[in-house]
């Protein structure tokens, strides 16, 4: 893996870190209060820089992404909402669009 202007073997890395997370991998887990309750997600960390999080009850929506920390992405102020509170008439169903990458 190219990590910090080098290339280090899995050996190499384990003797660094403790643990392989610091520097990249997935992470599943799921809302438990408030409008996001119930939505299940997960954090994706590449090692060189990307970070996401894809909610895979919300269509497999990306509500999260930057590259070393610089956000990519917008997001409203409803937050990462479930689909329960969905509304289909006209306009509504931006009272639960969180924003995310489009």
């Amino acid at each position: 893996m190219y990590l910090y202007k080098k290339n280090y073997s899995r050996n190499e890395l384990r003797k660094k870190i403790g643990d392989i997370y610091q520097i990249g991998g997935i992470k599943k887990y799921e809302y438990i209060d408030g409008v996001s309750k119930g939505v299940r997600a997960v954090d994706i960390k590449n090692g060189n820089g990307f970070n996401a999080t894809v909610l895979l009850d919300r269509g497999m929506d990306i509500s999260h992404l930057d590259y070393k920390g610089i956000p990519l992405g917008w997001n409203s102020s409803t937050f990462e909402t479930s689909p329960v509170f969905y509304e289909s008439k006209g306009l509504e169903w931006l009272r639960t669009f969180f924003g995310g990458i489009l």
